[in-house]
């Protein structure tokens, strides 16, 4: 956390520990394979884009897959951290994860995932809006090996 200051150290703390809950409840959506009210509700409290998140969980539900498993973080490193108290907080996480213990699943077919053998960078948007103690999470987006 070279050249960041204490607050900013410690919203990078706290996004990453956000970040860390919201995958892992997310992850229980996807074990299921169904999108459902308490689902929905999740992703509005807790996703920056909702309705993409939601429709990631839609497009894989419908298509009958799952996806179990784990994942371990390699890294988690701060691309930006951008803290204004009269806007949005942002803080960009750059994080490398080694997905190679996830299983997708259609019916009772096992979808070989090639992308997931290699561990993979993932750039994280999280938000803390103003009026709002929770930190909201945006869409990973997978990015090359780490």
């Amino acid at each position: 956390m070279k050249g960041f200051t204490a607050e900013e150290s410690a919203a990078f703390d706290a996004a990453v520990a956000s970040y860390d809950k919201f995958a892992q409840r997310s992850d229980r959506y996807y074990a299921a394979g169904a999108t459902t009210n308490a689902a929905k509700k999740f992703f509005q409290r807790f996703s920056v884009d909702w309705s993409r998140a939601w429709g990631d969980l839609a497009q894989v539900a419908n298509s009958g897959v799952t996806v179990t498993g784990s994942t371990k973080t390699v890294s988690t490193k701060p691309l930006t951290i951008e803290l204004d108290p009269r806007s949005v907080d942002v803080v960009v996480l750059r994080r490398c994860l080694d997905e190679s213990g996830r299983v997708v699943t259609q019916g009772d077919t096992v979808i070989d995932q090639p992308q997931l053998v290699l561990p993979h960078f993932y750039t994280i948007r999280m938000e803390q809006r103003p009026d709002e103690s929770r930190w909201r999470s945006g869409v990973a987006e997978q990015e090359g090996t780490c």
